[in-house]
């Protein structure tokens, strides 16, 4: 035995020398996906549900690694990313482009459905319920691939646009992309039917630079004796939940002070960090019953919205269709040039409800108003809401 030991050890030595030794970029690769590996074994909401017996260097990317053990079933949103774009927009609600969002309709226009203030589009005033009919000479209709239309997102980046206005009226115009500063608030006014004052604010991003907006605007909304609210959500694909927090406390009642609008739990042995969001009611609106614009956009901060207020009040939707359904959330953990945004908590209301993976059907179907300006009562999703105050 001892004869045979020395050689042996003497075999392991040599094999264990000769090994190809890693590049710099293969040793950042590992170190990467170590690190991914790790916060999916300590934070990942559906750790317990995948298979985590993985050896993370055997992935060729982090993006890699997380398609391999992603809980399928329910996670839509874990995903790997650019940590500065990441940022950029959720801290400092900023990007580079022209500042709008476009949407098809059935009989294939394109229509402006939203606008940034502080944006190439919104200084050239272009407004919600415009067309788009070309870019750079080309119809809208015959552009496949409108990333490759419009250019990398960088600023400079210029394009011709030809317009339609909400009077059929042309407009040809060239702009240059810019840093678009995110305004969450698209539109604000009163509405008065039946002589009821009805407020009617357009949410667009629960961004965490929205609350100074969200101040100003239910400030405006009671100066002007509004008793009624209709909260337009459709395009709101969500954000901070903090934010979620603080619209929750103008829309929620007085009754409600104390109470818990959300309890954010993460995994068991996590749970130092769970938090209980509870309602600190602000301004002077005081509603029995909110009516709440929704679309297959309206996505988590907006469902938490729905759901955190269900104990408190009569929430009714209006829609196109259920929202998406996304009762959990996720944090983003750093690793330049990466973001890890990875599910690790879900939110449950005061009544114990959270799985709503299926979204929240509208309790009345309306289409989206492409064709009109924020604030037309014409409009169908808003027209469709004002029924509710006679």
């Amino acid at each position: 035995m001892k004869r045979l030991l020395a050689p042996t050890m003497v075999l392991l030595i040599l094999v264990t020398g000769c090994g190809p030794k890693l590049t710099p970029e293969e040793e950042i690769l590992q170190a990467d996906n170590q690190y991914l590996h790790e916060l999916l074994q300590q934070w990942y909401w559906w750790r317990d549900d995948v298979d985590l017996a993985i050896e993370p260097s055997e992935f060729t990317s982090p993006e890699a690694l997380l398609d391999q053990v992603r809980y399928e079933e329910l996670d839509r949103w874990s995903y790997v990313g650019n940590w500065a774009e990441f940022n950029a927009l959720f801290s400092g609600g900023n990007y580079a482009g022209y500042g709008f969002g476009a949407k098809w309709d059935a009989d294939g226009n394109l229509w402006i459905r939203s606008v940034y203030d502080d944006s190439p589009f919104g200084e050239a005033g272009v407004e919600r319920g415009w067309k788009m009919l070309a870019v750079d000479g080309t119809d809208v209709q015959s552009i496949t691939d409108f990333g490759v239309a419009f250019g990398p997102n960088e600023e400079g980046v210029s394009n011709t646009f030809l317009l339609e206005d909400l009077e059929g009226e042309t407009h040809e115009m060239t702009l240059a992309k810019t840093t678009v500063n995110i305004n969450a608030v698209l539109h604000r006014s009163v509405i008065e039917q039946n002589e009821t004052k009805i407020g009617y604010l357009v949410f667009n991003t629960f961004v965490a630079t929205a609350n100074q907006e969200l101040d100003e605007a239910f400030a405006y909304i009671s100066s002007e004796g509004a008793t009624e609210l209709v909260l337009d959500l459709r395009y709101n694909g969500g954000g901070s939940v903090l934010v979620a927090e603080y619209l929750a406390n103008y829309l929620a009642p007085s009754s409600a002070q104390g109470q818990v609008f959300s309890l954010q739990q993460h995994v068991s042995d996590r749970s130092e960090n769970d938090v209980t969001y509870t309602i600190n009611k602000q301004g002077g609106l005081e509603l029995s019953r909110i009516t709440i614009l929704t679309t297959n956009s309206s996505a988590s901060a907006s469902d938490l919205i729905i759901n955190g207020l269900r104990p408190f009040l009569d929430v009714v939707l209006i829609g196109t269709e259920a929202t998406p359904g996304k009762p959990v959330g996720s944090y983003g953990w750093q690793r330049d040039p990466y973001v890890y945004s990875l599910i690790a908590f879900r939110m449950i209301n005061a009544d114990g409800e959270a799985d709503y993976f299926n979204g929240f059907e509208p309790n009345q179907t309306a289409g989206d108003g492409l064709a009109f300006a924020w604030g037309d009562p014409e409009e169908t999703m808003l027209a469709a809401a004002l029924q509710y105050y006679g």
